[in-house]
Formats: structure tokens, C-alpha cells, sequence
């Protein structure tokens, strides 16, 4: 886990009425993490007219795993609507959380900005298919969201403190 700064108090953050964040998950934080969503949405990604809900449910989540990697988040939505569905194991530390939060926000970018699409039988990223059973490490959309996520943590959690 990223220790920023030893303050106690985060900045003050004051969103309109988009982007809609429902935080429903059980998971422990010392962080706002529905303020947390919308700064990383809105300040780092540019992104705001979207709704997301935010749930733990493991059983689902564990209907995803496979022979090489164990899911701890999965996003899920309908771009078109701009409505997404982030569902967290609920065993995620809190030293991973705010981390998992950022690889998964940067699928909600891709999906947003149309880079990344599914589709029957796979998934396109950037006009290129790719079956559904591409090793997830050899997936671009993850290659991306995993080199880009603790960037994204160390950004948003100074904002988060500014």
C-alpha cells in the first residue's frame, strides 16, 4: 500500500450529479473509495457521464477464474448507456483495494473510449479480435490496465490529499 502522506484529513471534493458512484461493496477502507471512483473518473480519466455500482459478490467472481489468474474484480456494463457493474471478492485487502479499483477503472476507460469491445466469442481491442480463451496476460487490455494501474494509485491518492 501506497503511504502517501501522514495527514489524517483528505481534501475536501465536491462532484456534480455525474459521475454516479454506488459504493455497495463490504470491503474495509480508510479512503472514501465513492470519492476516490469519481476523482480517478473525473480528474484523471476524463470521464463523467457514466453510472457505476460497486458490490462484492465472490461467487461471481469465482465463476471467472481460470487456469491463470484467480479474478478479484470483474467489471462489467453496457457502454452504450454508460452503466457499469464493478464486482469485488471480498477478501481484497486493504492494501490491494485502491489498486484492483485502478486496474478496473482503466477498463472502464477503454470501454468508454471504445478501445476495448465484446463481442461474441471474444473480445476487440482496437479493431483486432481475440478469442475468448487468450491467456489473460497476453491480453493487451490487461497488459494495459496492469502497467498502468499503480501510476494511476500514486495520482489519484495525491489528488486525494491535495
Amino acid at each position: 500500500m501506497i503511504n502517501w502522506f501522514k495527514k489524517k484529513t483528505p481534501r475536501t471534493w465536491k462532484f456534480g450529479d455525474n459521475p454516479k458512484v454506488h459504493w455497495l461493496a463490504t470491503n474495509k477502507s480508510k479512503y472514501d473509495m465513492t470519492t476516490f471512483c469519481k476523482i480517478i473518473l473525473t480528474q484523471l480519466l476524463k470521464i463523467e457521464n457514466v453510472e457505476l455500482v460497486v458490490l462484492t459478490n465472490d461467487k461471481t467472481i469465482s465463476k471467472f477464474d481460470s487456469s491463470d489468474i484467480e479474478m478479484q474484480a470483474l467489471l462489467q456494463g453496457v457502454p452504450e448507456r454508460h452503466q457499469y457493474r464493478l464486482t469485488l471478492h471480498s477478501r481484497i485487502n486493504q492494501s490491494m483495494l485502491t489498486a484492483i479499483i485502478c486496474h478496473e477503472m482503466i477498463h472502464l476507460k477503454q470501454y468508454e473510449k471504445g478501445e476495448l469491445k465484446l463481442v461474441h466469442g471474444g473480445a476487440t481491442w482496437n479493431g483486432k479480435f481475440y478469442e475468448k480463451g487468450t491467456p489473460y496476460f497476453d491480453r493487451p487490455w490487461e497488459i494495459e490496465a496492469n502497467d498502468k494501474m499503480y501510476e494511476l494509485e500514486r495520482e489519484v491518492l495525491k489528488l486525494y490529499y491535495e
